[in-house]
């Protein structure tokens, strides 16, 4: 059983070494948006507020997975 932990550790970090070089690849390629100068919002906007959801549902179908 060691063996199949090896590979699996291996392959987990080969996974996580190349998340980090697209990452460090993204931020060197990608040239930063141009940020946005807003106006201050007006003396009646709502300084606090929320959100309620109700008999909300939510689901992900991965049509190319569906190929496979």
């Amino acid at each position: 059983m060691s063996f199949k932990y090896l590979i699996t550790f291996w392959a987990n970090l080969e996974t996580s070494i190349g998340a980090v070089a697209r990452i460090r690849r993204f931020n060197k390629d990608v040239e930063p948006e141009e940020k946005l100068a807003l106006p201050p919002p007006h003396a009646g906007w709502p300084t606090h507020g929320g959100i309620k959801l109700h008999h909300v549902s939510a689901s992900y179908r991965c049509v190319s997975c569906e190929r496979w």
